[in-house]
């Protein structure tokens, strides 16, 4: 036996993968031993050690393991070269996803640290500026449970798409004039919503894109779970007309701690957001 040959298992060991991979890529023919003795011991040799190191290379760049053995049957620069073009496409991509991922996650991070120093029941008076807002389509109010789940759906699919599924939860907007007179002991949303960094071209059946304006704000800390926060409006109500303001069209509800960070639905944190003008 040639003294140079390799064991599969250091021959594993120095190119960073198990034996069962090697055998894998021998039992598909993509990538085998170059030599198998009498009684069925199979080496490698060193120079075998660029070729694996590019099958590793192809696959890092997306292609899967029948796709690299296509390519390895018909390989020449030109082709290389288009590969490896498609490649610096597809990691720049995945870079984007990873960044809006990483800002997300801190928006999330930002809302659990203020929802730690807020005092939840008390009524602030604070100036918004302009947020964009993906919307799902309007709601009816006697709209059937099952509907409201399709749409609700239909917002997480959004947010899985963008990359936006780990920052700030849904939220939902409430119609102002259904505030005095709530529809049973629950709260319904005319809206869902995903707050965007700037509103997107597309085109989409599900919903659309609308601004949450610039302007002064009436917002409350509720602390309970998602479908109690209609309790929380008839203290609104009052604290505006005590100093005649007259409230916006809607209210906006953004949940600062959920079921990501809570197990107890009763310290959920709920920010809900009324516009008002002074009369």
């Amino acid at each position: 036996m040639v003294r140079n040959y390799i064991k599969p298992g250091e021959f594993a060991k120095m190119v960073g993968v198990n034996k069962q991979t090697l055998l894998y890529y021998d039992k598909i023919h993509l990538f085998s031993p170059e030599y198998v003795d009498n009684l069925g011991y199979r080496y490698y040799t060193f120079t075998q050690l660029d070729c694996f190191y590019a099958i590793m290379t192809l696959k890092t760049i997306g292609m899967s393991l029948e796709e690299i053995k296509e390519y390895f049957d018909t390989r020449d620069a030109e082709r290389t070269a288009k590969l490896l073009q498609k490649g610096i496409l597809e990691t720049k991509k995945k870079v984007a996803e990873l960044v809006t991922l990483s800002r997300e996650m801190n928006k999330r991070i930002e809302l659990l640290e203020k929802a730690n120093h807020v005092t939840c029941g008390k009524i602030y008076i604070e100036h918004h500026e302009t947020q964009y807002l993906y919307c799902t389509k309007y709601i009816s109010m006697d709209a059937k449970e099952i509907e409201r789940q399709e749409i609700y759906g239909k917002m997480i699919g959004y947010r899985v798409l963008h990359q936006l599924h780990c920052g700030p939860a849904i939220g939902g907007m409430v119609e102002n004039k259904f505030l005095m007179n709530p529809v049973g002991n629950t709260t319904l949303y005319c809206r869902y919503y995903t707050i965007v960094d700037e509103p997107c071209e597309e085109d989409t059946e599900d919903g659309e894109y609308l601004e949450k304006p610039e302007g002064n704000y009436l917002v409350l800390y509720y602390k309970g779970a998602y479908d109690t926060t209609y309790k929380a409006y008839s203290q609104i109500l009052e604290y505006g007309r005590k100093h005649h303001f007259r409230l916006g069209e809607f209210s906006y509800e953004e949940s600062f701690i959920d079921e990501v960070s809570e197990n107890n639905p009763d310290n959920y944190v709920t920010q809900i957001t009324v516009p008002f003008q002074f009369e």
